[in-house]
């Protein structure tokens, strides 16, 4: 079994393409959306609107549970 967190999708309809792009452009805003980069000495940042971070941001103690245990889980290869 592999996992692929990516996903396509190809949209032959021009309106619906445009439809599309408007409601889902909020999601991909920085106020929205963490964004990954590479940062000096520390290794990977998450940066947002106005905060930079050098852990995953979570918002809860039990999310920050789900996140250290998926790291320690060897399914890097099927990422």
């Amino acid at each position: 079994m592999h996992l692929n967190t990516e996903i396509g999708l190809f949209i032959k309809s021009n309106e619906l393409n445009l439809h599309l792009r408007e409601k889902l452009e909020v999601d991909f805003h920085t106020r929205n959306a963490w964004h990954l980069q590479v940062a000096d000495k520390r290794g990977i940042a998450w940066v947002g609107e106005d905060i930079v971070l050098d852990s995953q941001p979570a918002d809860s103690v039990f999310q920050r549970l789900v996140d250290w245990f998926l790291g320690i889980l060897p399914i890097e290869e099927e990422m």
